[in-house]
């Protein structure tokens, strides 16, 4: 699987599996359990070694043009339709710093489409156990409606 990134456009990309003083850069997370990421991601060219004011002047490692991320990973069982998951990043520009995330669905060749759907029937969003604060669910679905995410 690759991520790409076409420009940066003066921004710096944090470099994947290296840690900047307690926080991994770059995350990547699946949502079937049986879908895991093989160790290491392969960057298309070669990161700058720079000094962030952000972490004490300690050096880091950025791209600041064109990257493509390539990972590997191993599917346990049968092969899914899809490959879901989301991508978490970090980038920054002179002393910013920020995370970032990246729903992706990907459809896998050959891979077998799940047809069985988890109801809990005992479940009425319309009558919940406790008093949640709200008296109906109309407003969730106009948040749901309204969110989207920027990647």
């Amino acid at each position: 699987m690759k991520f790409s990134l076409a420009s940066t456009e003066g921004w710096q990309l944090y470099a994947p599996t290296q840690d900047v003083p307690d926080l991994a850069t770059t995350q990547i997370n699946f949502r079937d359990s049986s879908i895991t990421l093989e160790p290491g991601i392969v960057s298309s060219v070669e990161a700058s070694a720079v000094k962030s004011p952000i972490f004490d002047n300690a050096a880091v490692k950025v791209f600041t043009d064109k990257v493509d991320w390539t990972i590997n990973i191993s599917i346990k069982g049968t092969v899914p339709a899809k490959l879901q998951g989301v991508l978490q990043y970090s980038f920054g520009k002179n002393d910013e710093f920020y995370s970032g995330s990246y729903d992706f669905v990907v459809a896998l060749e050959g891979g077998v489409q799940s047809t069985t759907r988890i109801k809990i029937p005992a479940i009425d969003i319309r009558n919940p156990v406790n008093d949640c604060g709200d008296d109906d669910t109309d407003d969730i679905r106009t948040f749901k409606r309204d969110f989207c995410i920027a990647a």
